[in-house]
């Protein structure tokens, strides 16, 4: 939100008619466009295996060892998704950073 009004504050929205007229607008929306990946990448991966593990659970903790394999499993996509946000997030502050500075 202190990013949206800054913008604003600075006077530098108006950079962002013309996407490819200045570095600071191609990495703002550079760093727009990886934030909304990074939403989407959440909503679609980690929330679906973190309800999966939340059935599963219970089923593993009573013994089911079907049910174990499988929470084993998403805790290594989970693990690999969680990765792949840090260094999407990095990638976002690189460009914000950049953009700060251009």
């Amino acid at each position: 939100m202190t990013g949206v009004l800054n913008l604003f504050a600075s006077g530098r929205a108006q950079q962002l008619q013309d996407p490819l007229g200045s570095r600071w607008s191609i990495v703002l929306g550079l760093g727009i466009v990886l934030a909304f990946a990074l939403y989407i990448l959440v909503r679609r991966t980690v929330v679906p295996w973190t309800e999966r593990m939340l059935m599963l659970g219970p089923k593993a903790a009573a013994g089911d060892a079907a049910a174990a394999a499988e929470a084993g499993q998403i805790v290594k996509r989970l693990q690999m998704i969680g990765r792949v946000q840090l260094v999407i997030g990095a990638l976002i502050i690189l460009a914000m950073v950049i953009a700060r500075l251009s």
